[in-house]
């Protein structure tokens, strides 16, 4: 995690700097993705697990069944 690398157009990272940029990258495009999704209505009709906004992904799924 420590080890240091050069990049000629930005600054010198570390591996831990390096994966922390771009998992904080990756968290705000999909949170731009789910913005558009909602905006758009896109995750109306579809399966309910696919329906889960961004801000529950951490969360887990509990699948419900409704009673017969």
């Amino acid at each position: 995690w420590e080890r240091g690398g050069y990049s000629r157009s930005r600054r010198n990272w570390t591996i831990r700097e390096l994966a922390e940029f771009l998992a904080g990258h990756d968290r705000e495009m999909l949170a731009q993705i789910d913005r558009s999704l909602a905006r758009s209505g896109a995750r109306y009709g579809i399966a309910r697990v696919s329906q889960v906004d961004y801000a529950h992904l951490d969360e887990p799924f509990l699948a419900t069944t409704s009673p017969e």
